[in-house]
């Protein structure tokens, strides 16, 4: 009996272990909250056939932002791809930023008050210094090759947070004086047409953060 506890506290610790980490030395690099379309940042639609829009300041309309006045958010929708039936690929890139230390990333995003699409956004890392390139095809990623977060990854109805919820993520281990960009990508393949897939992401109250050593915090905020 005793030696079954001893297992449970051991099984507890090690879950701790690999579950939480912290980071000390913050250096706030960027923050972002769309009150305007944000200087420095870079929008790249690959969906195909391409539709009519592209990321977007958002609407009070649609739902009130984060943060902020009402309409401070960026918002793409099914209408960046052609409505006969096509594939979203539809980037936004951040600035070029230091990756000389640990980069920790936050963010808010959502869909609509509705459960039946399947919305998805992947969040990428470049280390390739201020390149832009996302390839030229709707399944191509560029240098964007390091897949930091994959929200609602298997495309389910509902799958997507339909109130603002707040994610994160970090990675380090950069070569000296590594630079690079961030890149929020609603991605669908098929998203029009029979499938009706998607409907809209949107995002809200960006940071981006150096860090110079590890100490003992959540390592991945999702849905905190």
């Amino acid at each position: 009996m005793r030696t079954k506890r001893l297992l449970r506290v051991l099984f507890v610790l090690l879950g701790l272990l690999f579950s939480v980490v912290t980071v000390a030395g913050a250096d706030p690099w960027l923050t972002e909250g769309f009150e305007s379309l944000p200087e420095g940042w870079l929008v790249i639609n690959r969906s195909e056939p391409a539709g009519t829009t592209s990321w977007r300041l958002g609407s009070a309309d649609t739902f009130a932002a984060q943060a902020g006045s009402a309409g401070s958010y960026m918002l793409s929708s099914f209408t960046v791809a052609a409505p006969e039936g096509g594939t979203i690929s539809n980037w936004l890139i951040s600035p070029e930023i230091p990756l000389n230390d640990i980069l920790v990333i936050g963010f808010y995003t959502r869909q609509a008050l509705t459960t039946y699409y399947a919305d998805r956004l992947q969040v990428r890392l470049s280390v390739s210094g201020a390149s832009t390139d996302v390839g030229t095809t709707a399944e191509s990623v560029g240098v964007f090759t390091h897949l930091l977060l994959d929200i609602n990854e298997q495309m389910a109805a509902g799958g997507y947070p339909t109130e603002w919820r707040r994610y994160g993520a970090f990675d380090r281990l950069f070569p000296p004086e590594a630079t690079g960009r961030i890149a929020f990508r609603h991605y669908l393949p098929d998203a029009n047409g029979e499938t009706n897939r998607g409907l809209l992401v949107a995002i809200d109250s960006v940071s981006l953060e150096t860090h110079t050593e590890i100490l003992f915090l959540p390592l991945v905020i999702n849905g905190q």
